[in-house]
């Protein structure tokens, strides 16, 4: 019997298959509004930098501050937004046995690589290290910035946001998912700090990933719910 309960992912429970009606886009949004809304405001704040100091004076302001420890540990801290951790995570769930979260984390991978593909070859925009000379900005770092037209939106903020909105649908601890979404705008920033990308590209890439995460999350449960009954095991602790 339908109790009209939203699944809970990591429940020690038998979850029936009629119970994936409840995985909707208002009953989810609902109970993780608080991180929706969050992201919401803060892209928005980001848009309204934007309109107001312009694409280029933006990027300028928010590379004011550089040193070469921090050079160093942004080089790094954008590889989350690679396409290899996202593999990565899908092969640590298939092993942890987490099927459903694995598919979910997978699609959202594909999908949002996808848009953010097809985006960057429709707008063909160019990247910081094209759009200024040293004369104006010189804190590009060499073998890490790179140049060319594909600017347009950021793929590793799209990959990073997916990967966080999908995961965290699926989570019970809100430390665990305030943490994954500061994660995710680190990454947004450490493409601009890298000089790979304006403002404009990580607001997009974090739209699409948001919107991915949220869609691949869903397709994911359904897919691995094909037969009447699941069992999940908890994966995260309160």
């Amino acid at each position: 019997m339908h109790t009209g309960r939203i699944p809970c992912f990591f429940d020690k429970q038998t979850i029936l298959i009629s119970d994936i009606m409840s995985f909707d886009i208002r009953t989810n949004l609902r109970n993780n509004k608080t991180y929706f809304i969050f992201s919401s405001v803060m892209l928005i704040a980001g848009l309204a930098f934007l309109l107001i100091f312009g694409k280029e004076q933006s990027f300028l302001m928010l590379n004011a501050f550089h040193t070469q420890p921090l050079d160093v540990f942004v080089t790094y801290y954008t590889h989350l937004g690679d396409g290899y951790f996202s593999v990565f995570m899908v092969v640590l769930l298939y092993i942890l046995q987490r099927r459903t979260l694995a598919i979910a984390v997978l699609l959202s991978f594909l999908l949002s690589g996808v848009l953010a593909q097809i985006l960057k070859k429709i707008f063909s925009m160019p990247r910081p290290r094209v759009v200024f000379d040293a004369s104006v900005y010189n804190n590009f770092i060499e073998g890490v910035t790179v140049t060319g037209h594909h600017s347009f939106p950021s793929g590793h903020t799209a990959t990073a946001f997916a990967l966080v909105f999908t995961m965290l649908l699926f989570m019970k601890s809100n430390c665990s998912k305030w943490g994954l979404v500061f994660l995710a705008f680190g990454v947004a920033y450490s493409r601009v700090y890298l000089g790979q990308h304006f403002l404009s590209d990580v607001i997009a890439g974090a739209s699409i990933g948001m919107l991915c995460g949220y869609l691949s999350a869903r397709w994911g449960w359904q897919i691995s719910n094909k037969k009447a009954i699941v069992k999940q095991k908890p994966i995260f602790i309160n």
